[in-house]
This record gives structure tokens, sequence and C-alpha cells, in this order.
């Protein structure tokens, strides 16, 4: 069994998200953090590449359905996503 993580900067003060929320923000209908509780700055979606097993499950039981928001990020390795989110405060991502 393997689990999946919503992964956020350590100085974005959103702590929970429903799971609409977490949809649309993937999804990018949700622009801003300020639309759940966060910083009036863009949301920056991060994602792992086509064909990963890990993007694959997300998509499955987070998006169900939705695609994910046009210009998210992609990244190859779960260490780079983590990487990604580390350096941007804006940013939002899953391991």
């Amino acid at each position: 069994v393997d689990g999946i993580a919503i992964v956020v900067h350590p100085t974005n003060p959103v702590r929970t998200l429903t799971r609409a929320q977490l949809r649309a923000l993937f999804a990018g209908t949700v622009r801003s953090w300020r639309e759940v509780g966060g910083a009036d700055a863009p949301v920056v979606v991060v994602t792992r590449e086509e064909g990963s097993g890990t993007r694959a499950t997300f998509e499955e039981l987070a998006l169900q359905g939705a695609r994910l928001a046009p210009g998210a990020l992609v990244t190859a390795y779960s260490g780079g996503l983590r990487k990604m989110v580390a350096d941007d405060p804006r940013a939002v991502g899953y391991m």
C-alpha cells in the first residue's frame, strides 16, 4: 500500500483542504491561494510526468476525471517535485 500526500511550501498557511478545493486547485479553477484561506498569491501547480504511477493514482483518486491545470509545471521525479515546492511558496504538489 502506498500513500499520496499533498505538499506545499512550509510558509503556506493553508493546512487543510476539502476534496473539492483540492480538485479545484489542481484543475486550475482556483487560481489564488486566497480562495482557500491563504495569501493573495497565484497557485503554482506541480505534477509528475505522464506515465507516472503516482500521477495516475492521484488523477484517479483526487481529480476524479478533472484535468490538470493548463500550465502546470511537470517533473519526472518526486525529488524534483519536492525541490520545486520547497523553492516556491506558491507551489502545490503531491508525492
